[in-house]
């Protein structure tokens, strides 16, 4: 092995760095990772941070010579929307369950935002996967009827506009 470096940063976060010959590093608190003493021969160099999706996902790179500024830009996975009623106003205390990967069951707020992990402004991050997201809301005996009734997505990329519209059934209560 010689003397030979990859390094880089991390932009948004700090995380594990791994490459295709098995090592791994941590990044430090800000963001800056370093593998050393490589033998000459080309990597992959992958970011990975649960609830994070990266931008590029991973870069190749060969040494030597030393390979510097192999940056990444990380974001965080949100998953996150609203719901409102055929007039768009929002409708509050809708219980959404989110289900896949991980689980979550969350209420609209009073503007009927709703978020897996934190809050709709700033949500948090959600591991990658699949989810399943519905909504559902009960007023005296009666169920509102929502026009999309789930959605799926993957994450990532993190996604804030998982929207549903709902109504009460005629002549039920409103609220």
């Amino acid at each position: 092995l010689k003397n030979i470096r990859i390094n880089g940063e991390l932009r948004g976060t700090n995380g594990f760095i791994s490459n295709n010959s098995g090592n791994t590093t941590i990044s430090d608190s800000n963001g800056y990772y370093t593998f050393t003493s490589l033998a000459d021969s080309t990597y992959i160099i992958t970011p990975s941070l649960s609830g994070y999706s990266f931008s590029p996902t991973n870069r190749s790179v060969k040494v030597p010579p030393n390979a510097v500024n192999q940056d990444f830009s990380a974001a965080i996975n949100c998953l996150a929307g609203q719901v409102v009623d055929t007039s768009s106003r929002p409708i509050p205390n809708v219980t959404v369950s989110i289900s896949g990967t991980s689980t979550y069951t969350v209420y609209t707020d009073a503007n009927g935002y709703y978020s897996a992990v934190g809050i709709y402004t700033n949500c948090g991050g959600v591991a990658n996967g699949s989810y399943t997201i519905t909504p559902s809301k009960r007023v005296g005996s009666q169920n509102y009827t929502f026009y999309k009734p789930s959605e799926t997505v993957n994450i990532p990329p993190g996604r804030k506009d998982i929207n549903f519209v709902g109504s009460i059934p005629s002549g039920g209560p409103a609220g």
